[in-house]
């Protein structure tokens, strides 16, 4: 399943508004979102259901790079 993800700034603390399109898939129950940036360790976290559409990352470091990475999930199985 491909996703596109697209990133506004988010207003007031530092952070990023993202959106895609919502996976058609009926079997898979979720996301799994990956951040990464700033020399720190990725972090993740699961959005459920898998009709979500957006999510808000933050706090950001102003001035630091950062890299999303979305996958749909369901179980230990991921797209």
């Amino acid at each position: 399943v491909g996703q596109t993800v697209a990133l506004r700034r988010a207003p007031g603390t530092p952070a990023a508004g993202l959106t895609w399109t919502a996976s058609t898939s009926s079997w898979a129950t979720g996301y799994r979102l990956e951040r990464s940036g700033g020399g720190a360790l990725p972090s993740t976290r699961e959005l459920t259901p898998i009709g979500t559409s957006t999510a808000t990352e933050g706090p950001l470091v102003a001035g630091t790079e950062y890299t999303f990475r979305l996958w749909a999930y369901r179980g230990t199985w991921t797209s």
